[in-house]
């Protein structure tokens, strides 16, 4: 009876930890969030756009496959650094300064960039890769 109530608690914690809001990784004066591998997290991510001003699509191919492991780079003369990070998931949120940004991602070899205007609503953009 003990066993089957320790059971029981423990899988009653590990679904509360797996439902819980994600935590804001901070960098300098940037805060962000990279995941989105598998629908539930990526819908999870998508529901942060809202408090977010940057959002960063990575994705492949004609079809735009979502990608995953793509080494990001924000950049800007609002940062004191530029940004690097490894992306874990097709989609990145970040809360940053105003202001011009150059995003540059790498993946395989291949690098894509878009230059972004940042405000304080969400600025979204796609980073496409050849598949």
């Amino acid at each position: 009876m003990k066993t089957q109530l320790l059971v029981a608690m423990s899988i009653a914690l590990a679904t509360q930890f797996a439902h819980a809001a994600p935590v804001w990784k901070k960098s300098g004066e940037v805060s962000y969030l990279c995941g989105g591998v598998g629908e539930e997290e990526f819908t999870s991510l998508e529901s942060l756009k809202a408090s977010s001003n940057l959002a960063v699509l990575l994705t492949a191919g004609e079809r735009g496959a979502y990608v995953s492991d793509v080494m990001l780079t924000v950049s800007g003369a609002q940062l004191k650094v530029p940004l690097i990070i490894g992306a874990a998931g097709p989609l990145c949120v970040f809360r940053m300064p105003p202001g011009s940004y150059d995003v540059q991602a790498e993946r395989a070899g291949q690098i894509k960039s878009a230059r972004v205007q940042v405000g304080a609503r969400v600025t979204s953009t796609q980073l496409r890769f050849a598949e």
